[in-house]
């Protein structure tokens, strides 16, 4: 059996590493979709908790151990919307990052006006095969007044860290 050139290997093994970091970022995606609908539909405390790595750090904005943080929380009957529109995803597809716009709204129903506005930053670390958020941040400003397509545009993702 003949062995494959030095420079095919190379190749070769870029390739797989490259296929490997794209589903991981397609899985690092799809947990932050979950984590976003599990605040809609349990709540931010419950959401949060079981999102974050144990050793978590929220920036809120002191850094501080978000899993302590979060347990600390009284629900405060409002409902944080968000939703990713970059991620990216380490090559060696264990580390990444999401961030995108929020907003909290009254009501889990959606249709009250917003109480704040904002955006997050989460950097998210694989822990075996789960995705856990290792750092969560986030800022407030005022109500955005461009909709324009191009910000409501599907989500774009980049692996190549």
């Amino acid at each position: 059996m003949r062995s494959l050139s030095k420079p095919v290997a190379i190749l070769l093994l870029l390739s797989i590493t490259a296929m490997a970091a794209e589903d991981s970022l397609h899985e690092m995606i799809d947990t932050e979709k979950k984590f976003a609908q599990r605040s809609l539909d349990s709540g931010i405390q419950e959401a949060f908790l079981s999102f974050l790595a144990t050793d978590s750090v929220v920036l809120t904005p002191e850094p501080m151990n978000g899993t302590r943080f979060y347990r600390n929380q009284k629900e405060s009957g409002q409902t944080l919307f968000w939703q990713p529109t970059f991620a990216t995803v380490a090559r060696s597809g264990d580390l990444g990052l999401t961030t995108g716009p929020w907003e909290m709204r009254k009501h889990t129903s959606g249709k009250d006006s917003p109480t704040g506005f904002g955006q997050f930053v989460s950097i998210w670390r694989k822990e075996g095969a789960n995705w856990k958020v290792a750092i969560d941040a986030g800022n407030r400003n005022p109500q955005p007044t461009d909709r324009s397509e191009e910000h409501t545009s599907e989500l774009q993702s980049h692996h190549d860290l």
